[in-house]
């Protein structure tokens, strides 16, 4: 049994809801294209007193949808965030685990009393019990440096905790919006969404906005699943049913899997794990 545990939720776990999460903006995305598509139809069929109103029937739903898939996404940015703060977390656990084993298997660096022929039973009793004393005090030292280290982990752990429920709770901004895209998170989630946080090209901006309320080039019908979604250049290809959304770090979705689990630790820098 390794003497220090992983984060209680796999990365991997973690990334499937943010793959749900990223599904579910193009389910949205598609019941927007469908809702215009058909209003259109009916926008058609009327005039006088009921164009008006008809005109403008579906804002409402519009603008849910954008707005909702909008936050699915920013949660699932967040979330791909989390994700690599837990691979970090489990990589320097793997770290200190193999450091501790290495150790145990040298005796922690004490080598072993030199017996000659001549030495006495008594004298050799005496050399193994200092033996042993040196062991296990060299053992206690180890152990109290690799428990620092994995303090250190943990407090780390917890500030990305704390960092990414924030980012959920705020919502779409220009600060966490750059700092996702620093993160490598946002580009495999749709061009739109990575440039709108791009520090570099932009100083920020929305990252879905309702469609353009232009009639005369209306979507075709579609579901969740149809070409219509899959093709918005705003979510670029939703991942197939399972399909891990792929990405290189670290959330609070709302399935016990992957929010953020607060642990205890005293406050310390966040530093790399010796090997």
């Amino acid at each position: 049994m390794p003497l220090y545990h992983h984060y209680p939720s796999s990365p991997d776990a973690i990334d499937g809801c943010a793959s749900r999460l990223f599904s579910n903006a193009g389910v949205l995305r598609g019941l927007m294209t469908d809702v215009q598509a058909r209003t259109g139809l009916a926008r058609g069929q009327v005039s006088g007193l009921l164009a008006p109103p008809m005109a403008v029937v579906d804002d409402p739903t519009v603008t849910t949808c954008a707005k909702t898939a909008q936050g699915s996404l920013w949660a699932a940015g967040a979330v791909r965030f989390f994700s690599g703060s837990v691979r970090t977390f489990n990589d320097g656990v793997d770290q200190l685990n193999a450091e501790w084993d290495a150790a145990v298997a040298d005796d922690f660096g004490v080598q072993p009393p030199y017996l000659l022929p001549t030495t006495s039973p008594e004298s050799a009793q005496q050399m193994q019990t200092d033996h042993t004393a040196e062991v296990s005090a060299a053992r206690a030292a180890r152990k109290a440096r690799l428990d620092g280290l994995y303090a250190e982990l943990e407090e780390a752990l917890d500030k990305d905790a704390t960092l990414v429920g924030g980012m959920l709770d705020r919502g779409p901004n220009p600060t966490d919006g750059g700092r996702l895209f620093e993160a490598g998170v946002l580009q495999p989630l749709g061009s739109e969404l990575s440039d709108a946080y791009n520090p570099v090209d932009v100083s920020g901006g929305a990252l879905l906005a309702p469609p353009s309320s232009s009639r005369s080039t209306p979507h075709a019908p579609g579901c969740a699943t149809s070409s219509a979604a899959s093709a918005d250049p705003r979510f670029g290809s939703p991942p197939a049913a399972g399909e891990r959304v792929p990405g290189s770090r670290p959330g609070r979705c709302r399935t016990t899997s992957c929010v953020p689990r607060r642990r205890a630790g005293p406050p310390a820098s966040r530093s790399v794990v010796p090997r």
